[in-house]
C-alpha cells in the first residue's frame, strides 16, 4: 500500500521558501466508510447477518426532524485507536464505531471496509459537547464518554451498551435553570476529574460521584452589570481580552502536561487557568482581531519536549494561530488558507510530529509543517480533497507512524435546497483515510 510520507527535511525550510511554495495536492487512500449515508436509513439495521446490532440509548428520544438532512457535526477518536465517536446535528444521536482489526488491508473488490454503528444513544435534546476519557480501552467495559445536552444534566454514557451510566447537574444559583456546558474535557488518564465550560465559568466534577454538583469552579471573567444588552466591545481591548478577564461562553478547553488549562470563549478571549491551585487564574492571551468571532478549538502540542505551543482556531476566520506560551503567550505563527468563513465548528488536529491539520468548508483537509519550525505567515504545505462539503469532524489515529485520519462532513441542507443527491449523501458521511 502506497503511503504518502512526510518530508524529512522540513526543519530546514525557511519562512520565505514556505510562503512561496504552493500546497501539494495529494491523493489519499480510502480505508473505511459508512455504507449508508442518508439520515433516514443510516442508523437502521442492515440485512446482512454480520452487521452489529444497533442499540437505542433512550426511550423518550424525539422524532428526527424532516425539514433537512442529518449530518455528523463532531468526531473524536479514542486514545487506544479502536473506536470513533460521532455526534449528529439534527437527530441528536451519539454513535460509536468500532474499527475493524484489519483496517490497513481493505477487502477486495470494494477496496475499503464498511463501517456500521456499534451502539447509538438517541438523546432528547441537542448535543453541545462530548469528551472521551483518555483511559478509554476497548478491552475495558467501564470505558465511558461524557455528553452535554441542552437544558439537561451532563451525561455519562457507554459506547458499548444503551442507557444512562451517571449524570451530573449544573444549575444556575440565581434562576435554578439547567446550565448546558459548551465544552467538556477529562483531566488525565489516572483522574476522574472532568471540566465543563459554561458562561464565564469552568466547573470541576468528579466522574465517579453520580448525581453530584461540581466540587469546584473557576470564574474566567465577570460582566459589568448594567441595563440593556451587553456589548462585548466595552469589555475587550483590541487584543480580545478585557480587564475583567475572559467573558462569554467557554467554547473550547485544552490542557498541557503542566496542568495549565486553556479556556477559549465565543467572545474571542482565552484564559489560562491552574484548576488545581487556589487562585485558579494564571493569565490571558492577547488574541488577534480575527478571533473576535469566537474560539472553536484549542489544541496543545502533543510533544512537550518540542515546546509548549497552543493552536487556536476560531469561527469565520481562514487563519489558525500558534502561540508560544514560553514567550509571554506571543503569536509565533499564523497558518493561512484554512477556508473556514463559517459559524460552524470545523475539525482540527495536531499529529504526533507537530503537523497541524484542519478541515475547510470546501471539503479539503490542509496541513501545515510542524509547530515551532516556522514563524510569521505560513501557507499550507499539503492538502487532500476528502469531501464535497464542510469537514466538521477530524481525528487522527494516535501514535501512528503514518497519517491515518477519520473525517466527517456536512452542513444543513433543507429539502427545498438546490443541492444534488451526491451532496446530500455527502452530508452524512464518515470516512477513514491514509494521507
Amino acid at each position: 500500500m502506497e503511503v504518502v510520507e512526510a518530508v524529512e527535511d522540513r526543519a530546514t525550510i525557511t519562512r520565505e521558501e514556505s510562503s512561496k511554495r504552493e500546497a501539494e495536492t495529494l491523493t489519499p487512500e480510502l480505508l473505511a466508510a459508512t455504507k449508508r449515508l442518508q439520515s433516514d436509513d443510516r442508523f437502521d439495521d442492515d440485512d446482512d447477518d454480520d452487521t452489529p446490532t444497533v442499540l437505542d440509548g433512550t426511550s423518550n428520544a424525539r422524532p428526527e426532524p424532516k425539514s433537512h438532512h442529518d449530518y455528523f457535526d463532531g468526531l473524536q477518536w479514542s486514545a487506544d485507536g479502536t473506536t470513533l465517536l460521532l455526534s449528529s446535528a439534527v437527530s441528536h444521536r451519539l454513535a460509536s464505531y468500532i474499527l475493524p482489526p484489519g483496517l490497513l488491508t481493505p477487502p477486495d473488490p470494494q477496496g475499503y471496509h464498511d463501517l456500521n454503528p456499534y451502539c447509538i444513544h438517541s438523546l432528547p435534546e441537542p448535543i453541545y459537547a462530548t469528551a472521551i476519557h483518555p483511559a478509554f480501552s476497548l478491552s475495558n467495559p467501564e470505558s465511558y464518554y461524557l455528553a452535554s445536552l441542552r437544558a439537561l444534566p451532563i451525561r455519562l454514557l457507554s459506547p458499548f451498551a444503551p442507557g444512562l451510566v451517571a449524570s451530573y447537574p449544573l444549575v444556575s444559583r440565581n434562576t435554578e435553570a439547567w446550565i448546558a456546558p459548551h465544552s467538556l474535557l477529562c483531566a488525565s488518564q489516572d483522574s476522574g476529574t472532568f471540566f465543563a465550560g459554561s458562561d464565564g465559568r469552568v466547573s470541576l466534577f468528579d466522574m465517579w460521584r453520580d448525581g453530584e454538583e461540581p466540587f469546584a469552579s473557576i470564574q474566567t471573567g465577570r460582566r459589568r452589570r448594567r441595563a440593556g444588552k451587553v456589548n462585548s466591545a466595552q469589555f475587550f481591548s483590541d487584543e480580545g481580552v478585557g480587564s475583567r478577564g475572559v467573558i462569554g461562553i467557554v467554547s473550547a478547553l485544552a490542557m498541557n502536561n503542566e496542568k495549565i488549562l486553556a479556556a477559549g470563549s465565543f467572545n474571542g478571549g482565552i484564559a489560562l487557568l491552574d484548576p488545581f491551585r487556589e487562585e485558579g487564574s494564571v493569565g490571558t492571551l492577547p488574541l488577534p482581531a480575527d478571533t473576535m468571532r469566537g474560539v472553536t478549538a484549542l489544541k496543545f502540542q502533543p510533544q512537550p519536549a518540542r515546546g509548549d505551543y497552543l493552536v487556536v482556531a476560531s469561527r469565520c476566520s481562514n487563519a489558525v494561530h500558534v502561540f508560544d506560551l514560553r514567550n509571554a503567550g506571543a503569536v509565533m505563527a499564523t497558518l493561512r488558507g484554512r477556508k473556514a468563513m463559517t459559524q460552524q465548528r470545523l475539525g482540527i488536529e495536531i499529529s504526533a510530529d507537530g503537523e497541524v491539520m484542519a478541515g475547510g468548508t470546501d471539503g479539503v483537509v490542509r496541513a501545515w509543517d510542524g509547530i515551532g519550525m516556522q514563524e510569521g505567515e505560513v501557507e499550507c504545505s499539503r492538502e487532500w480533497q476528502l469531501h464535497q462539503d464542510a469537514v466538521g469532524g477530524l481525528g487522527l489515529y494516535p501514535d501512528s507512524e503514518m497519517t491515518i485520519a477519520a473525517t466527517c462532513a456536512g452542513s444543513r441542507i433543507y429539502e427545498d435546497s438546490d443541492v444534488s443527491r451526491r451532496e446530500k449523501e455527502e452530508a452524512g458521511s464518515l470516512k477513514v483515510w491514509t494521507c
